[in-house]
C-alpha cells in the first residue's frame, strides 16, 4: 500500500525537500477522465477499467463547462478538448460533454474502442448532428492494438477486434474523423510491421496522413483527395496524400 504521508504536502516531500516543478507555459490540449467504467477489461489498461470498476465516478456536462469557463479566465491558450476513460461513450452525457466543448470554440478528441457504447442509437445520432454542426472539430482515436485479429483480441478480449472494425467502418462510411494510433508513422514506419500495416489500412479504405504527426490514420472519406499512392521515401509514411492540381 503506498505511503500516504509522502504525499500529504504538494509543496514539501517526504524528506522535507522542495517537491521538482515544471512550469505550465503552452498548454495547448485539456484532458478529461469520463469516469473508470468500460465495456471490456484490457489487459493493458493504464487505469484497470472493466465494466465493474466505478472508482472514478462519471464526470457531468456541467463540471466540464465550469473548467471551460476556468480556461477562459485563466487566459489558457487551450485549443483542444480530450476525452479518455474508460470508455467514453459508457458516460450517459457524454455526446452533451462533447458539444458544450465544441460550442465554446474548442477540438474535441475522444478516446474509444468503437464498440457497443459508441454503437448505439443515440450515441450514433448524437455523432452524427456533431458533426454536421462543427464540420472538422471533432475527431475520435480508435483503440486499435494491432492490425492482427489474434493479437488485438489478446489484449481486449475476444471479439473485441471485429467488433471495433465494425464502428471504425460505421465512422468512415459517414464520414466522421477518427485515426488509429497503430498506424505507422515516421520511425515506426521502419520497422518490420508498417507494410502490414499499410496494407491493412488500404484494406479498411485508410490513409496516413504525414501533415498530422500525431494522427497518422486517417479515413478517405473525410479528405479532399479520394485516392492514396505510395510513397517514394521508403522511410517515411507508407502512404500520402495525392496533391490537387
Amino acid at each position: 500500500m503506498a505511503n500516504l504521508d509522502k504525499f500529504s504536502d504538494p509543496n514539501v516531500t517526504a524528506k522535507g525537500e522542495a517537491r521538482a516543478r515544471v512550469a505550465l507555459t503552452h498548454p495547448e490540449t485539456l484532458w478529461f477522465n469520463t469516469g473508470t467504467l468500460c465495456n471490456i477489461e484490457c489487459v493493458n489498461c493504464y487505469i484497470d477499467s472493466s465494466p465493474t470498476n466505478d472508482a472514478l465516478v462519471y464526470i457531468t456536462a456541467d463540471e466540464v463547462r465550469d473548467y471551460l469557463q476556468q480556461l477562459v479566465s485563466r487566459n489558457w491558450p487551450v485549443r483542444e478538448i480530450a476525452f479518455t476513460g474508460g470508455e467514453p461513450f459508457m458516460n450517459p452525457e457524454m455526446i452533451d460533454i462533447a458539444e458544450c466543448s465544441l460550442a465554446a470554440g474548442y477540438e474535441v478528441l475522444i478516446l474509444t474502442n468503437a464498440m457497443l457504447p459508441m454503437m448505439r442509437k443515440r450515441v450514433k445520432q448524437g455523432l452524427l448532428e456533431l458533426n454536421a454542426a462543427y464540420p472538422g472539430k471533432l475527431t475520435l482515436r480508435i483503440s486499435l492494438d494491432h492490425f492482427d485479429r489474434a493479437n488485438h483480441d489478446t489484449e481486449r478480449g475476444k471479439g473485441a477486434f471485429d467488433k471495433t472494425l465494425q464502428g471504425m467502418n460505421w465512422l468512415r462510411d459517414v464520414g466522421i474523423r477518427c485515426m488509429s494510433p497503430a498506424a505507422p508513422s515516421g520511425a515506426t514506419a521502419r520497422r518490420p510491421a508498417a507494410p502490414a500495416i499499410a496494407r491493412f489500412l488500404q484494406r479498411m479504405d485508410m490513409i496516413l496522413t504525414p501533415s498530422i504527426p500525431a494522427s497518422p490514420c486517417c479515413f478517405q472519406s473525410w479528405t479532399n483527395v479520394p485516392k492514396c499512392q505510395k510513397s517514394p521515401q521508403p522511410a517515411g509514411e507508407f502512404w500520402t496524400r495525392i496533391p490537387t492540381v
